[in-house]
């Protein structure tokens, strides 16, 4: 599990490398992120730290709960 520096947005997958000298972490295995209500998952990803990029590789499914 990774959560971001503003607390916003958290990482969860089952293996996860992860890159302190280049604040970079990538799978290639299911992963999951996680904004608020909203959930992505996706299959593989590569996330840099420092400009807070994330791309997600394969099978991107995106579900959006409207704030109440």
């Amino acid at each position: 599990v990774i959560v971001d520096r503003e607390k916003t947005m958290r990482f969860e997958s089952e293996k996860l490398n992860y890159f302190s000298d280049k604040q970079e972490a990538t799978t290639d295995v299911a992963v999951k992120l996680r904004r608020m209500a909203d959930v992505t998952t996706a299959i593989g990803m590569h996330a840099n730290l420092n400009t807070n990029r994330i791309e997600l590789l394969r099978n991107v499914d995106s579900h959006y709960a409207a704030p109440q």
